[in-house]
């Protein structure tokens, strides 16, 4: 009998260990993968996150080592989408109520990749066999076929996916709900028959929404109320009901939607003992926020004339059971929205309100000068009037009647198209960014004096103002403003002021800025996750002062 107790496996283990040193421990040892040396020249790759730079990393490789798990994506189904795949129709739609990762099922990147390069039967054989992903895949560059499947990055940052190469772990996809396929890589609880699976099988209105989930994943990810009234998601009842009204309104070309009828329409569908068609738990607390009083909802219209989706302004009610809310993927253009219009000056104490909390919690006295500085100068270059006639909602020449600067909006559309029509009536120039012109606020002669004198904490401040939405890591976007308007703002009896001439002589995005400069100045001197936690201290101060103001204005 062989004795395995702890005392002896010790004895037995010193015993050879005296024999042969530590190397003869070795061959008793769990295989291990080989691990990879992290470089500094990785850690300034991966800090540059926008633009990201050619070179770039596999992170995944550092944090799970080679071949260790299945890498992921997300996949979504959307019952709104046409069948004939274009790529700005799909994004202005998808931009009516952008995807959630509580709507996403996960698959691994492996088994995405054969599900839609495949025409025949697809079976998924890998289990939870690890291993099968040591194997490189040798259809990266073979070209997909069958099936229109939009990965989604954002409203700029979207495609078509043609090649298993344009997919990669953590990405977001898209698909009709027609095209099916939840069989096959996955489970969604309560869903119908896939239409891979039974082809002749039409789904009605009310087994596409078992499967698109988007208004209830926006509830609960988002705390957003919308409510998507489109043909294939709303079925057509047989007799005069609210519903029916609201699915006749939705399809009327001229797009005259009176939210008073609407609000009293919905009202009715949920009082109505014989509304059409059953709503569900999801859809009913939707419309009974929707139908308060004081509750403004505004209808956006999809891009094909096919209906219209319903948004209430007002956030939902906080519920014990909601998931962690998400801002999105494009947090620079949806954090321009709010329940309420914002002041400039509100907005900016409430930032600073919680800037100075957290600095008591925290352990950053050295850097608060710098971190106040930025908190007050960070949003400065909102005052640029094209700027302030988009958060109107107006032209230019309109907002120059209100003597009161806005810092965020209540009526800024989702949709693509709608806020693209706002910005081309406000006359502002596409990838325009108020932090840029904050920096070159800021950079002025008076504008310096709001900054510290220590030269370290002044460039600190500068990099903090114009990082503050994400951009300037290393280089400020590219902006094509052939006509810069000239700006001003009174602080303090003091007017900082920067004349259309100096923006154009001197644009951010120049290489010659002095942004990339400060990035990189910033790095060596913090280290990269010393400035990443300063960066962070503003931003988390700054996003939730714009998702729940303390303070509002009227536009």
């Amino acid at each position: 009998m062989v004795n395995f107790g702890i005392n002896a496996m010790t004895a037995a283990v010193d015993a050879l260990r005296a024999s042969g040193g530590d190397e003869a421990l070795a061959p008793l040892l769990s295989p291990t993968a080989h691990a990879p040396i992290l470089l500094p020249a990785y850690l300034d790759c991966w800090v540059q996150t926008n633009p990201v730079p050619a070179a770039d990393p596999d992170v995944a490789l550092f944090l799970h080592g080679p071949q260790r798990e299945m890498a992921d994506v997300q996949v979504c189904w959307r019952g709104d989408l046409p069948e004939v795949a274009d790529e700005d129709e799909w994004a202005d739609i998808l931009s009516l109520c952008p995807p959630t990762t509580a709507e996403c099922l996960p698959v691994p990147l492996h088994v995405f990749r054969d599900w839609l390069g495949s025409r025949g039967k697809f079976e998924d054989s890998s289990g939870d066999v690890v291993e099968i992903q040591q194997q490189p895949d040798k259809r990266e560059n073979e070209e997909m076929r069958g099936i229109a499947a939009l990965v989604w990055r954002g409203p700029e940052d979207r495609f078509f996916a043609h090649r298993a190469a344009d997919l990669r772990p953590g990405d977001t996809i898209v698909l009709r709900v027609q095209s099916g396929g939840w069989q096959a890589l996955g489970h969604l609880p309560g869903a119908p028959d896939d239409p891979q699976t039974t082809p002749a099988k039409l789904l009605t209105c009310e087994e596409v929404r078992r499967v698109d989930v988007a208004e209830r994943a926006t509830a609960s990810a988002r705390r957003r109320a919308i409510l998507r009234i489109h043909p294939t998601l709303w079925p057509k009842p047989e007799e005069e009901t609210p519903a029916a009204t609201l699915r006749k309104m939705a399809l009327d070309s001229e797009k005259d939607w009176p939210i008073a009828e609407i609000k009293e329409l919905l009202a009715r569908l949920l009082s109505d003992e014989n509304p059409g068609w059953a709503l569900s738990s999801d859809q009913r607390e939707v419309i009974e926020h929707m139908v308060k009083n004081g509750v403004r909802l505004y209808a956006e219209p999809y891009p094909s004339d096919q209906g219209f989706a319903l948004t209430a302004r007002d956030i939902l009610p906080h519920r014990d059971s909601d998931e962690t809310s998400e801002t999105g993927d494009t947090d620079a253009e949806a954090l321009l929205e709010a329940s309420q219009p914002q002041e400039l000056c509100n907005h900016t104490q409430d930032v600073l309100a919680r800037i100075e909390s957290a600095l008591a919690l925290l352990p950053l006295s050295a850097w608060r000068q710098a971190l106040i500085a930025a908190t007050a100068v960070h949003d400065w270059g909102k005052v640029d009037l094209r700027f302030q006639a988009l958060l109107r909602g107006t032209t230019p020449f309109a907002a120059m009647a209100s003597e009161i600067f806005l810092a965020k909006s209540g009526s800024i559309p989702s949709s693509a198209a709608a806020r693209n029509a706002a910005r081309e009536r406000a006359e502002l120039p596409k990838g325009f960014r108020h932090e840029m012109l904050s920096v070159q606020m800021a950079e002025s002669p008076v504008g310096a004096t709001a900054l510290p004198s220590h030269p370290i904490l002044h460039t600190l401040a500068l990099h903090l103002i114009a990082t503050h939405h994400g951009y300037a890591r290393p280089f400020a976007p590219l902006l094509d403003d052939e006509a810069p308007l000239a700006v001003s703002l009174s602080m303090n009896g003091k007017t900082i002021a920067v004349t259309g001439v100096e923006r154009l002589d001197h644009p951010a995005h120049a290489l010659d800025s002095g942004i990339a400069e400060r990035f990189w100045q910033m790095n060596r001197h913090y280290g990269w996750w010393g400035i990443a936690l300063l960066e962070t201290v503003l931003r988390l101060a700054d996003q939730p002062a714009s998702a729940n103001p303390q303070a509002t204005a009227k536009p």
